[in-house]
């Protein structure tokens, strides 16, 4: 019979007393192990498991075999049933589609809740600010994962069709990231083709974020946000570059075969707030932050409609089309953009681009036509930008028949114009555009620029 020892145990009452203890121990000691082996499980399924101080699951990465379109999807397919978290596509460069195949829709659909990371980039650090234009830290110094369109693909029809659609409900939490990736597109290696492509349509989806991403070439809508009408869907997009070297802009914009950069549209949208102080300076649910981005050759960097409130600050805009760099519509659809703030960019040498037959021209506009801000629609601020050879720096016109679309509230202040000939200029075929009433030469006393960066481009270091 074995016999416990005890040196604080006086009676029998004491010795049950701890091997009772000791059972307990005993069983928690077996449900940790039990614990740890179906962590150990999860891991070697989902390939990584990140697992906090707490103990708890908290973000499931999946390692898509490549940038293959299919395989990006089931990885992205993988990640949601587990919850959310993220697919990282590895370093290489990759056809996301085959020759051969149709493409017709959204490619790859990405519920919110899943982000999408490319390979790790090195990126600028250390670098002087001059306190205007693009940012020069933290810019990527080359990509290593990059989704190209082969030069052999057959494009089925010209017009829209998507890479990645991103899918939310507009409520808080789900959130999505795409990161560290550089999109290439067809017109890469098909300087005179008119097909055009759509690479991300993030929908309904609160706190996105589109960072260190390169799109080249991609000629159509590189990054569109959108939600149901009177909807939600609000993030940034920073320290990206959207660039073309090919292409051509013409006034009607059926004929363009380069479109926009960016477009922040809420199809069928009525909402509106009347005080504008409650929508500038202010980050709400239709807002979309765009900072410290580098644009080249567009139709328009970008352009908005359908009620969205859009900042535009710390970016370069450099040899854009002259039919607007930036833009926003009045009543074309149902109601028009409700706000612009536009400030501390660099908006210079347009390239006076205008016929299919100038596929690649790079003859500077030196003031001759065009306008920097083309704006049709709302009321926001202009102020602290360095703005270099346009005809018209800011161009205020009614667009459509609701009034309370057109342009009003406006503040402008405290600009560079160099070799621009008009810095304002206004028309209507309804109203006399008035200073004082409409627009105004000055800052206004009651307005703060949302802080800078955005809070969700401030990354964790711990």
């Amino acid at each position: 019979m074995r016999v416990y020892k005890f040196e604080n145990a006086k009676n029998s009452k004491d010795v049950k007393m701890n091997n009772k203890l000791h059972r307990t121990i005993f069983s928690l000691f077996l449900a940790s192990i039990l614990i740890i082996a179906v962590y150990v499980t999860n891991a070697q399924l989902t390939n990584t498991v990140k697992i906090q101080s707490t103990g708890q699951i908290s973000t499931t990465k999946i390692w898509a075999k490549s940038g293959y379109w299919r395989d990006i999807q089931a990885a992205v397919d993988a990640v949601a049933a587990a919850g959310g978290g993220i697919v990282h596509i590895p370093e290489g460069t990759w056809n996301f589609i085959n020759v051969g195949e149709s493409w017709s829709s959204a490619k790859v659909v990405v519920p919110a809740g899943v982000s999408i990371f490319g390979a790790p980039t090195q990126r600028t650090s250390g670098l002087p600010y001059d306190g205007i234009g693009m940012n020069p830290n933290d810019q990527v110094v080359e990509w290593r994962t990059v989704l190209q369109i082969p030069a052999e693909f057959a494009p089925q029809r010209p017009g829209e069709v998507l890479m990645f659609r991103v899918v939310g409900d507009g409520s808080p939490g789900k959130t999505f990231r795409f990161s560290d990736i550089k999109v290439v597109g067809y017109r890469e290696f098909n300087h005179t083709s008119d097909r055009w492509y759509a690479v991300l349509r993030i929908e309904n989806v609160i706190d996105f974020r589109v960072d260190h991403c390169f799109f080249k070439n991609t000629a159509g809508l590189a990054v569109t946000v959108t939600a149901q009408p009177n909807g939600n869907c609000c993030g940034v997009i920073d320290h990206c570059r959207f660039v073309n070297d090919y292409g051509y802009v013409e006034w009607d914009y059926a004929a363009c075969s380069v479109h926009y950069g960016i477009m922040p549209k809420f199809t069928g949208s009525t909402r509106w707030e009347d005080d504008i102080t409650k929508v500038v300076g202010q980050y709400t649910t239709y807002t979309t932050f765009i900072e410290d981005c580098y644009f080249s050759r567009w139709r328009h960097c970008v352009s908005s409609n359908d009620g969205t409130h859009y900042v535009f600050r710390h970016n370069t805009i450099e040899k854009d089309s002259v039919v607007g760099s930036l833009d926003a519509h009045g009543t074309y659809n149902y109601v028009g953009t409700r706000a612009m703030e536009i400030y501390n960019n660099l908006i210079i040498d347009p390239v006076l681009n205008m016929h299919p037959q100038n596929w690649n021209s790079t003859t500077p506009a030196n003031g001759q036509s065009g306008y920097a801000v083309n704006w049709r629609g709302g009321g926001g601020v202009f102020f602290n930008n360095y703005v270099r050879n346009y005809e018209v720096g800011v161009y205020l016109v009614d667009e459509g028949t609701v009034e309370k679309c057109w342009p009003h509230d406006i503040w402008i202040w405290n600009n560079t114009w160099v070799n621009v000939t008009y810095t304002l200029m206004k028309y209507s075929d309804y109203r006399t555009i008035q200073e004082g009433v409409d627009y105004f030469l000055y800052a206004p006393d009651w307005y703060t620029p949302y802080p800078y960066p955005h809070p969700l481009t401030v990354e964790s270091t711990s």
